[in-house]
């Protein structure tokens, strides 16, 4: 695991806009750790406290949608702590790397919990259509190659009154962190403060944001 941890260190995203060269670092074998290390920490992290925040500031949910997911440590803990719901639809997206891979098979067998794979040729663009109440981006908006256009995504995807639950690290745009998830850190936090009622944390643009629950206007 420390040896993989190490490799992992030493991955660059290059300032490149294309899709498939993006894919490509994050499926190096170097980030087996990333599995590794996203399965450790579901043991450590009180991911079910996310979920009882988002019912507590939007009821009823009907759908809601993990983004970036990683292994889906919201999803798991939502089914772990609350129950198979055929009312409630758990919507599940990543680029393809084993980290997703590991999240679609853990929940196959569970109709309500959907995948959706964030492919290059669509330019990691979302493919779902159908609206959600909630969604959860948590320690991936550093990583993403278009966070500007990601975020107002998730507002036209969000129903009226829907919740962004969300954090922003700041960074340089090294290592696994990208050029363009630093330099529009600043343009994201701006659409969301004209766009979204804040309803927890500060939307800081000097230090990491911490947890934000922002309320679609």
């Amino acid at each position: 695991m420390n040896l993989y941890r190490i490799r992992f260190q030493d991955n660059q995203i290059p300032e490149t806009s294309n899709a498939l060269v993006h894919l490509e670092v994050w499926q190096k074998p170097e980030l087996l750790y990333q599995l590794l290390h996203l399965v450790y920490k579901e043991t450590i992290v009180d991911y079910a406290l996310l979920i009882k925040q988002m019912l507590q500031y939007n009821r009823p949910i009907r759908a809601f949608l993990e983004f970036g997911c990683g292994t889906a440590p919201v999803t798991a803990s939502f089914i772990e702590f609350f129950g198979i719901r055929r009312d409630i639809k758990a919507y599940f997206c990543d680029i393809q790397t084993i980290a997703f891979h590991y999240a679609a098979y853990r929940f196959w067998k569970i109709k309500t919990a959907v995948p959706f794979l964030l492919t290059p040729e669509n330019d990691f663009k979302l493919s779902l259509h159908s609206p959600v109440d909630a969604i959860f981006c948590v320690t991936v908006f550093e990583h993403l190659n278009k966070p500007l256009e990601t975020v107002r995504e998730f507002f036209n995807l969000l129903s009226p009154g829907g919740l962004l639950l969300f954090d922003y690290i700041k960074t340089e745009g090294v290592g696994m962190d990208t050029h363009q998830g630093a330099r529009e850190r600043n343009d994201v936090l701006d659409f969301v403060e004209n766009h979204f009622e804040i309803v927890h944390g500060e939307l800081s643009k000097e230090k990491d944001t911490g947890l934000i629950i922002a309320r679609k206007d």
